[in-house]
């Protein structure tokens, strides 16, 4: 076979496994965590930025971390950093502690603070699980501001639960979206505030705010610091998966109770992608 016949059924390949990738993403992810890094390292870096992001999400954390480590720092931090910042914690805690720090260093600010806030926790914690990056509003301010910062803010929020705080942080109660709608543009957003909702300790473990008494009412509860500052929202949902992580074994599901029929056609093309990388390098390093 001439190099241009090799080259035409590399790119030919590639796409394949491009289009695999994009509506297999699960199985993707399962493949390329039985592979060596070397080969998965260099099908990342084919890949298109958003592809390779994906993939990586998609993987479980320990070998997303072990492929991290093996990627240029620059790019490893470029694909990690769009994800959630919780997701990105549970890799970065599978790395060694000098590439962890190197990583957080060229991290875009807002997501390298968040990520070292969560990893200040314990993972047993509801500090490690919490969103950190959420919507907050001041006290002082009017409904029609409010709306008008809600409307241009990205952070996450709980629709029933924007909390309001003071100069120093420190929560002062909830409101709704649905109150905030309802209520004229000129009226002070402290009229609207609901108090009783209670609020999680961000050093309690998980196991000890499983059966507060919130959870019968509430879906998600704000999180304070030992300042009793506000600090981040815990939902149900995340204080669930917590708790089942920490009784799971890692281990990688098989590909053969997640891919179909149809699409053992792409996942040929992948692996026939891999082994192709993974042939290059074992061949390069006989030529040394």
């Amino acid at each position: 076979m001439s190099i241009k016949q090799e080259i035409d059924m590399a790119s030919h390949e590639l796409s394949v496994a491009k289009t695999f990738i994009q509506t297999h993403v699960n199985a993707a992810a399962r493949e390329l965590e039985g592979q060596s890094a070397e080969a998965a390292r260099q099908l990342l870096e084919a890949l298109p930025a958003n592809q390779a992001h994906r993939i990586l999400m998609h993987m479980l954390p320990p070998y997303a971390a072990r492929l991290c480590c093996q990627l240029p720092i620059k790019l490893a931090a470029s694909f990690l950093a769009d994800g959630d910042a919780n997701h990105i914690v549970a890799i970065l805690r599978c790395m060694p502690s000098s590439k962890r720090k190197t990583l957080l260093k060229v991290m875009p600010d807002k997501i390298a603070a968040l990520c070292l806030l969560l990893l200040s926790y314990s993972e047993d914690t509801v500090g490690a699980r919490m969103t950190a990056d959420i919507i907050m509003l001041p006290k002082g301010i009017s409904v029609g501001a409010a709306l008008k910062r809600l409307a241009s803010n990205q952070g996450v929020s709980d629709s029933d639960a924007i909390p309001l705080v003071d100069d120093q942080i420190q929560l002062v109660g909830l409101v709704s979206v649905r109150a905030l709608l309802s209520a004229h543009d000129d009226l002070a957003i402290e009229t609207l505030i609901d108090s009783t909702r209670p609020a999680l300790s961000s050093r309690a473990s998980l196991v000890s705010v499983a059966e507060h008494e919130g959870w019968h009412r509430y879906d998600t509860l704000v999180v304070l610091n030992r300042h009793k500052q506000l600090i981040g929202l815990l939902r149900h949902v995340d204080l669930r998966r917590g708790l089942e992580q920490s009784m799971a074994d890692a281990r990688p599901i098989p590909t053969a109770d997640i891919v179909s029929d149809v699409s053992q056609v792409y996942l040929s093309a992948l692996t026939g992608v891999l082994n192709l990388f993974g042939g290059s390098a074992n061949a390069a390093r006989k030529q040394k």
